[in-house]
């Protein structure tokens, strides 16, 4: 396995974005989501580290090696979700293990596919393939090269989804018998947050934040990670923060919120009668009697303007009077909530974001 490193990356990039002397490192065996709106440059960072892109400044390592040609990156880099349009992946497979001057393809294409219990796929023409036994084939392919790192360039698009659940499967399998260091360039948050071990989050050729799937979900460092994130956008409300006796509350007309002072005790103090913005994700704003009988402290009432269905749970798009704002909340599907209505909610504390509202960026 080897590890991957950006040094000193400056290029320009689609939508007005720019790279600009970006340093990046990749753990060696990680699987790194790279994430972000088109033309936030992901794709460009998966060609450099394939080898095929060279209209930048700066350097990209695979281990100690760099990366600065495409006879050098055969054995390193594999783009598994990329693939000729004619031929079968035994003869391109053979291709590429010729230039490595190594003899036994045929015995390595067999035991690559063998591994992933498609046999049948290393003798089908690429065209024939699904989008799922293209990506099997290109991990095959990338097995039988001994391929150190992993590339996937939008996996998971034009595809429905189940799927993309069973390629996010056929991802995570994969990594579990072979050793290598995985990179996958998508827009599709949910996709990235699933199948990660890391989350590189870009914005116009910045990096906002690499972390862990679940930090970056639950503790964003500004708006626009935190709105990227969730499968329903986070609710954010303008709110006024006042301190008293080291109580931090925020509040807007009858919804008031205590703050933790252990989470927001220090970097609070600055904002002390100012307005932030706060933000709290669907699953944070509480329907359950139980729950809304213990937290009295941050219950109100809303009326329930609109309900979405989603199998498993409901969303419930609420308003409180006086807030213009739309408010969604997620509710079990058995919560009888009738539009019209009014219900009391409460709000998980443990779970509120808070920012900047010049920013966006996170006081905690």
């Amino acid at each position: 396995m080897s590890g991957i490193v950006f040094d000193g990356i400056t290029k320009d990039i689609d939508n007005g974005g720019r790279f600009e002397n970006l340093s990046l490192e990749i753990d060696d065996g990680d699987i790194v989501a790279l994430v972000g709106e088109k033309g936030c440059g992901r794709s460009d960072l998966i060609r450099m580290i394939e080898g095929v892109a060279h209209d930048f400044r700066g350097s990209v390592y695979i281990g100690e090696k760099r990366v600065s040609s495409v006879l050098q990156r055969v054995n390193s880099a594999s783009l598994a979700t990329e693939i000729p349009l004619f031929g079968t992946p035994r003869r391109e497979i053979r291709r590429l293990l010729q230039r490595m001057n190594l003899d036994d393809a045929d015995q390595r294409i067999d035991e690559a596919f063998k591994a992933l219990n498609a046999e049948k796929l290393s003798d089908t023409r690429w065209y024939a393939m699904n989008r799922e036994e293209r990506l099997t084939a290109g991990l095959a392919r990338a097995m039988a090269i001994g391929a150190e790192v992993v590339l996937f360039n939008e996996p998971f698009t034009r595809v429905d989804i189940r799927t993309a659940a069973r390629m996010r499967l056929a991802i995570l399998r994969f990594r579990r018998i072979y050793d290598a260091t995985f990179v996958i360039s998508t827009d599709l948050a949910s996709d990235a947050l699933a199948v990660a071990t890391k989350v590189v989050f870009l914005d116009k050729g910045k990096v906002r934040q690499y972390d862990t799937p679940q930090n970056i979900y639950d503790n964003p460092v500004d708006t626009v990670v935190a709105r990227f994130f969730g499968t329903v956008e986070i609710n954010m409300l303008r709110m006024r923060l006042s301190i008293s006796d080291d109580q931090i509350t925020v509040a807007v007309r009858n919804l008031c919120i205590p703050l933790s002072s252990g989470r927001f005790g220090k970097q609070a103090r600055q904002y002390d009668g100012k307005d932030v913005l706060v933000g709290v994700r669907p699953e944070n704003i509480r329907s359950e009697q139980a729950f809304v009988n213990v937290s009295p402290e941050t219950a109100f009432d809303a009326n329930v303007e609109l309900i979405e269905i989603a199998g498993a749970q409901s969303y419930i798009h609420i308003s409180i009077p006086g807030i213009a704002d739309d408010i969604v909340a997620k509710v079990d599907p058995r919560f009888d909530a009738r539009i019209g209505e009014t219900y009391t909610f409460a709000v998980d504390t443990n779970h509120v974001h808070v920012f900047d509202a010049d920013t966006g960026r996170s006081i905690r």
